[in-house]
């Protein structure tokens, strides 16, 4: 759904995502969707909210400089799918 530009269809899918998986790795996928969706839209407090979610799925010494990496190549990977079929980056 992010990737079609349907950002508040991806944070529900996002959330119900996280709400439903077991696996830390699914979580911390679906949570990252939901910080690149938010961030898309400009609602940076939306996105700073999955932090303390996102933290204590990450090994122990990580911080929020990993988290913001890991977001921000999760934004370049659908900008560049975006891109690959003919839809702007930037859903503008």
């Amino acid at each position: 759904e992010l990737a079609l530009c349907k950002h508040k269809t991806a944070i529900g899918k996002a959330k119900t995502a996280y709400g439903r998986a077991q696996d830390p790795e699914r979580k911390r996928y679906a949570l990252t969707i939901e910080a690149n969706a938010n961030r898309e839209l400009g609602m940076t407090e939306g996105g700073q909210q999955v932090y303390p979610l996102l933290l204590p799925l990450y090994c122990a010494g990580a911080g929020t400089e990993q988290i913001e990496a890991d977001i921000e190549k999760g934004e370049k990977l659908v900008q560049d799918a975006r891109e690959t079929h003919g839809v702007s980056r930037t859903c503008e």
